[in-house]
Formats: C-alpha cells, structure tokens, sequence
C-alpha cells in the first residue's frame, strides 16, 4: 500500500496544475498535427518549407510557420502563403484555419512589427477568400449551365408542356437560390469569425436618422488630401488606402447601429449616401474646408 496517494489523475490535481502553470489540451507528440503548410526534416532550406532537424510537435510546427512567414518582406508574404495554399488540398479548411489562427496571433502579437506582417497577412486572406467565393459562383454558372442544356437536350426529343417547363425551369432557380444562399451565408460567417478575433466597439449613436449622416461624414474623410499649390504635384490623400470594403468593416465592428447588417448591404447603403453628397452644398464645401484646415 503506497503512503502517499497518487493524485496525478485526479481532476482536482489537474484543476490545480491548471491554475499554477496554464493548461493545454493540444499535444505535445511529436508529428501531431494538421500540416497546413509543407515541411521537411533535415538542413534549413532556403525556398517556402518549413524546416525543422527533428519531427516537431503542433506547438513548434504552427509558432515556425508564422515565424517563418513574419522573416520576409511584405512584398514576399503572399508568395509564401500562396505556395501553401496551392499545395494543400482542402483550399476551405486551410483558410479557415488561417481565419482562427490569425485573429488569434494578432490580437497577442507582442511587437508592432510582427502585428503589421500578421496584418499583411489577413489581407491576402481576405482577397483568397474572394477569390474562392468567385470560384464557387463560376461552379454554380457551370452547374446551371449543364442543367440547361439538359433540359434543352430533352426537349428536343418530346414537346414539353408549359406546365412540365415551368416545373422544370422552377426546379433549376430554387437550385440556384439554394446553392448561391449557402456561398454568400458561408461568407458571412466567415466574416463574423474574422472580426469575433479582434476588439471591437460599442459606439451607439444618440439618434439613430443621424446613420446616413454619420456615413457621409466618414465619405468624406475619405477624400480629404493636402492642399496642392503646384498643379504638376500629385494628389496626396489623407488615407493611403481607406476604401468602402474598409468602412464597411469599420462601421459594423464598431457601431451598434450596423452590426445588425450583412457586409453586402451595408457596402449598398454606403454607395447610396455616395450618391446623396452635394459637393456644392455650403454644409458639405465647409465640412471639407474644416477637415484640411484641421489637418493641413
């Protein structure tokens, strides 16, 4: 009989370890892990793999590939995923996991530098993600394409009815629909996850009628620039690059008011008080004049 018990199993000795040193459910075996990105054992290598002189564990794999990532020039990084993406086989899970991953190491990163590389990042995710969903719609054309031509095919073989067309041609637009709901609730969800990873506002307007206001005011942040004395100088921008996509995030991530609406229809409502702005009102000339005195 053993004097002292063995605790090591025990949840209350599991709870306590937790709470002194941190706890983690992810393993620390060796080769455990999804490679996401490609990897090799042996010499450091100078191309886009991973290396490493022994099989590492999920912690050393993942922290080396953003390691590896963060090492190259901005310039370089989309290169770098890119060669990832296209070796792994699941395009979706890999940018999914990226989504997690990214949110994650952005919202810890311990130096501004390592932040903006993270940064560069997300952003070649979010034009990847735009690309799939292009793609994802060219397949449903594609689709919609061949069911056509089925139904054409068939009718030429025997007369249909209009009653039998209509059903046909019923069946093929709810296909649609259906299909093109789940890419675009796909995308959105997407999109909550991404900005689910970062902190976020709670500005509530006073007056909800002041919404179209307050999204003409960001417009026209938007287009301050620097005085331009001599006519031969280029246009310099407050913003080096603030565009719609990017007010459209802003707004639904900080603004109580817009968190209720879909990406997409808010980018609409931000094209329609585009439209609703008169550059030669005296409201709108002075709010323009006060922005460049106040920056410039």
């Amino acid at each position: 009989m053993a004097i002292f018990p063995n605790f090591s199993g025990s949840l209350f000795w599991r709870t306590m370890k937790a709470s002194l040193f941190g706890r983690t459910e992810t393993s620390n075996q060796p080769g455990i892990f999804k490679p996401y990105f490609r990897y090799q054992i042996g010499k450091n290598s100078t191309g886009y793999d991973l290396s490493f002189s022994k099989e590492p564990n999920a912690q050393q794999y993942y922290n080396e590939a953003f390691g590896k990532m963060a090492g190259y020039l901005p310039i370089e990084i989309s290169d770098f995923l890119s060669y990832h993406y296209q070796a792994y086989t699941n395009k979706e899970d890999f940018l999914q996991f990226l989504t997690l991953e990214l949110a994650h190491r952005i919202r810890n990163a311990g130096s501004h530098t390592y932040r903006k590389k993270l940064e560069i990042a997300r952003d070649w995710l979010h034009t990847r993600k735009e690309a799939l969903k292009d793609e994802k719609r060219n397949e449903l054309k594609d689709a919609v394409k061949t069911d056509l031509e089925h139904v054409l095919a068939q009718s030429e073989k025997t007369v249909l009815s209009p009653e039998r067309m209509e059903e046909i041609v019923g069946s093929l637009v709810a296909r649609m629909e259906e299909r093109m709901n789940g890419v675009i609730d796909s995308t959105e969800n997407e999109i909550q996850q991404i900005t689910s990873g970062f902190s976020a506002g709670n500005i509530q307007l006073s007056n909800p009628e002041h919404e179209g206001l307050i999204i003409r005011f960001f417009i026209l942040l938007q287009q301050v620039q620097a005085p331009n004395p001599n006519s031969s100088e280029s246009v310099r921008y407050l913003f080096a690059r603030f565009s719609n996509t990017d007010l459209a995030a802003f707004l639904r991530m900080h603004f109580d008011n817009f968190r209720s609406y879909k990406t997409s229809s808010l980018q609409k409502k931000i094209t329609t008080q585009q439209n609703q702005i008169k550059p030669q009102h005296d409201k709108v000339k002075k709010l323009e004049e006060a922005m460049v005195d106040f920056f410039y």
